[in-house]
């Protein structure tokens, strides 16, 4: 599911919010072993979507990214979405350590961010409070996985996993959430 998709489709706003899965990841990251054969579900469908995705080399540890993330959200948030995305390609296209201060900054650079100023942050850790919080918000509402999705309408509704679009389309059709195209439509109707 591309979130771009579902907020152009949808008269809704995304906000993404810091999960680490996995703290217990070293600094460094942890390398993977060879490919086991068994086929990898998750890049057959990121395929079949038309996303890329590469096997990475490594699992990085996520949270330097989480927190150059909240340094984005609090110095340029115009600038937010593009920088998340630039986050996923890194990784998961261009198989990156994005929990490499030198990695996040060249990021930063390549979005048009002060690389310096995120590396100073990230050195001084002065968005793990930022990260910290959203990890609480997370387990106070028993999310313990990414990705992790909440439609707020009336109540919160949660999507575990990485679903299909036609899985988001149906709950927003449940709560009443029409498409733009056909909010459109009935506007012009009614007129």
């Amino acid at each position: 599911m591309r979130a771009e998709q579902l907020e152009r489709d949808y008269p809704i706003t995304i906000e993404w919010r810091p999960f680490e899965l996995h703290p217990e990841i070293p600094p460094e990251g942890k390398p993977k072993g060879p490919p086991s054969g068994a086929p990898n579900r998750v890049m057959e469908a990121a395929h079949a979507a038309g996303i890329p995705m590469v096997r990475t080399s490594m699992t990085p540890n996520s949270r330097p990214s989480l927190e150059a993330a909240e340094w984005v959200r609090a110095t340029a948030p115009e600038v937010f979405g593009r920088f998340h995305a630039a986050l996923f390609r890194a990784y998961f296209v261009e198989d990156r350590n994005i929990g490499d201060v030198d990695v996040l900054a060249a990021v930063a650079v390549e979005q048009g961010l002060d690389g310096p100023a995120l590396r100073e942050a990230l050195v001084r850790r002065q968005f793990s409070p930022d990260v910290d919080a959203g990890m609480q918000w997370a387990l106070e509402r028993g999310i313990s996985s990414t990705p992790f999705f909440i439609v707020a309408a009336d109540k919160l509704y949660g999507i575990p996993g990485a679903q299909e679009y036609n899985v988001f389309q149906s709950v927003m059709a449940r709560l009443g959430i029409q498409p733009r195209a056909a909010s459109a439509d009935a506007e012009i109707s009614n007129s």
